[in-house]
């Protein structure tokens, strides 16, 4: 993400990590601003989308005003207990028809935001450009406490007339939900619309200490189990055994040993166990649904135990979410923190040319260090060399000096040892392949400096066989992590044009998802077109 700045200073934002407020990475709380959030949300990552709102405020004379209720991010774990109030945000996006607009957002200070250090507990005004959903600087406008006023001005937009935003009440107090705390829960899920593939699961124990936690996994319902599911030994070995690390949300995150798939129609029961106690809301009927993902499944209300398959408590509805995919949809689904989880429309899937189990993106929120690592924990392999080939290869219908994209691991560290390639002519050509952590959006892909270098050599292309290249260094993507990808070429190197979203999945193997990219007219310059990469990519797991 670009920087968060006030006046004249880029760093000057000190409502948001990206305005540097500490100097330092690691030792302070502080949260991204509203701007940032909107971006985070736009890219599905961490929030629900329907607690980020824009508006066009197309107002008229009947309807001369727009109100809403903000929550803070640094409470984002308690926004499902304000539902009742109208237009419940994290972040509202005021759009002003160009591509600067204005993004607001409560700036609580507490928890994750404790250390910040301006505009505490005020809502605040911050303006960034690429309508708000690509990399561009953000600027701090101002801060608003309770019964202040800020005027946009008196030509606003459609309306042309003054566009003023008034805060009318700021309260601290927390509201909560009616939180019930057990060592053990158990509940079931369905598969609705198709094939469900879970990767990661996250709940809110009672304090935010480390603690050890076992997850189980077993297909069918735990009612057919032995005791009912009371007895350990009928849900055989965990699926997960340690320390979950702490979200940005404020819960706990399971980052599972493998993809766990749940066939369409069919049911499956987890159990969560754990040396803490976890927080659910207690339910009305065991076994009755209690909420569904948009379709995709149903998640039934299930038991909680004072201590793991002993004692059991009560009925207990889940308090938590689940990073999942269905087998017929192409766009990561994280649920947001509330009693279930929620996904949005998701587009269906190309048929998939791989016959392995497809695993999907999960949250944005691990951290990934400078070495490529992930400090959300994940599954290792056995090194095992593994190649997959693209899709119709040889059918790639388009060239350019350029093609960037990006891969995602699923639920293994993938380590990228080589790239084939297709060249537009059978002719030598100087080749480079550079790569950096992340998505290409998050930074400046135009600036030869944002990227790592792992080739440079002249090469003999061929527009009609892949030809291999090893590269000098391997490309490692952590379980779950993202990296993008930049082959240059001085003669041109083939691609397949695109007809779905950049940054939209194309193609996967077993253990890791292609994305749409685009092609680039000259090296470091000239965007042109969606593209998909058409060769082979030679790694381990």
């Amino acid at each position: 993400m670009a920087h968060s700045g006030k006046d004249k200073s880029v760093y000057a934002d000190h409502t948001c990590v990206m305005g540097n407020p500490h100097w330092t990475e690691d030792l302070d709380k502080q949260c991204f601003n509203p701007a940032k959030n909107f971006y985070i949300a736009s890219q599905n990552g961490w929030y629900d989308k329907k607690y980020v709102l824009t508006s066009t405020l197309e107002m008229d004379l009947d309807h001369p005003y727009w109100t809403g209720h903000f929550v803070g991010v640094a409470e984002y774990d308690k926004i499902a207990a304000y539902e009742t109030e109208k237009n419940v945000a994290v972040v509202l996006k005021l759009e002003t028809d160009s591509d600067q607009d204005y993004f607001i957002g409560f700036n609580r200070k507490t928890g994750q935001n404790s250390d910040n250090k301006l505009a505490s507990d005020e809502v605040t005004i911050i303006q960034a450009g690429s309508d708000g959903v690509k990399y561009s600087q953000s600027w701090f406008v101002d801060g608003l406490a309770e019964d202040e006023s800020y005027s946009f001005g008196d030509k606003w937009g459609g309306i042309k007339e003054e566009l003023i935003l008034t805060v009318s009440k700021i309260d601290t107090t927390q509201k909560s939900l009616d939180m019930q705390k057990a060592k053990g829960i158990m509940y079931q899920m369905k598969a609705e619309a198709g094939d469900v593939i879970l990767e990661r699961i996250s709940f809110k124990t009672k304090d935010d200490k480390d603690t050890e936690v076992l997850v189980y996994f077993q297909l069918g319902s735990y009612e057919t189990f032995a005791g009912k599911g009371m007895n350990a030994n009928a849900w055989g070995s965990p699926v997960f055994n340690g320390v979950p690390y702490m979200a940005s949300s404020g819960f706990r995150e399971a980052v599972l040993d493998d993809v766990l798939t749940i066939p369409k129609g069919e049911m499956a029961s987890i159990y969560l166990s754990g040396k803490k106690e976890f927080l659910f809301e207690e339910g009305d009927q065991e076994f009755a649904v209690a909420d569904t993902a948009g379709g995709d499944f149903e998640i039934f209300t299930g038991a909680a135990m004072k201590k793991p398959f002993e004692q059991r408590l009560s009925n207990a509805n889940f308090v938590g979410g689940m990073t999942y995919y269905t087998y017929t949809v192409a766009t990561k689904v994280t649920s947001t923190p509330s009693l279930s989880p929620s996904s949005s429309e998701l587009p269906t899937l190309p048929p998939n040319e791989d016959t392995s189990s497809p695993s999907m993106l999960p949250s944005l929120s691990p951290s990934v260090d400078g070495d490529g690592g992930s400090g959300s924990g994940g599954s290792h392999g056995d090194g095992t060399p593994k190649e997959y080939t693209t899709p119709d290869v040889n059918k790639a219908d388009a060239n350019a000096k350029g093609v960037m994209f990006s891969i995602t691991a699923k639920a293994k560290e993938v380590s990228i040892t080589g790239l084939g390639i297709l060249g537009k002519d059978a002719k030598e050509s100087d080749l480079w392949i550079y790569y950096q952590v992340g998505s290409y959006n998050d930074f400046d892909a135009l600036d030869v400096d944002e990227w790592i270098e792992v080739f440079k050599d002249k090469v003999m292309l061929d527009p009609d066989e892949l030809v291999d290249i090893e590269l000098t260094d391997a490309i490692t993507i952590p379980a779950g992590g993202t990296v993008s990808v930049y082959v240059l070429s001085k003669k041109s190197v083939c691609y397949t044009k695109s007809s779905d979203a950049e940054f939209d999945m194309y193609a996967q193997s077993e253990d890791f998802m292609l994305r749409v990219g685009t092609s680039t007219k000259k090296e470091f310059q000239q965007p042109e077109k969606l593209a998909e990469f058409a060769g082979r990519i030679m790694y381990q797991t």
